[in-house]
């Protein structure tokens, strides 16, 4: 609806609302985010909500960030393939949850990125490397024992 008011193609899926608790949920349990495009569960792990173990998982889905891709019987049981339903809500959610990483709600960032896209066109290496340090030394470092 956001494209019929305005007639310009924008990524619209944050303007509806920031999931902070989501950004948070999985900042906390140090979820890994590379599974997120192949993630395989059984159909009874979606449904589960207990809120005081959140299950990363099953918000991510209910909450739209993930879609069923497949479904798949396997014996008695239902498995679903899991993926990002398009490539805004994708861009989205990682484009948030660095900035939660990096604890960095401000322009900053969005104006470090733009650089580094400009620092690759025109091949400027050294520039780009020290704006990556930039980046990666606003994200703590946590030791679990």
């Amino acid at each position: 609806l956001l494209f019929f008011d305005s007639y310009e193609f924008k990524n619209y899926w944050y303007e509806t609302g920031t999931p902070t608790f989501l950004l948070n949920l999985l900042y906390e349990k140090q979820y890994d985010l590379s599974n997120l495009e192949t993630l395989e569960l059984f159909e009874s792990s979606l449904g589960k909500f207990e809120i005081e173990n959140l299950s990363a998982e099953a918000v991510l889905f209910q909450t739209g960030y993930l879609t069923i891709k497949e479904k798949i019987k396997f014996n008695e049981e239902t498995y679903y393939k899991l993926s990002y339903p398009n490539y805004e809500v994708k861009k989205s959610l990682l484009d948030n949850l660095l900035k939660t990483y990096i604890n960095d709600n401000s322009s900053l960032t969005d104006f470090k990125f733009l650089q580094m896209y400009k620092q690759l066109e025109a091949e400027d290496i050294h520039d780009f490397i020290e704006n990556i340090k930039f980046i990666f030394s606003g994200i703590p470092f946590q030791q679990s024992v």
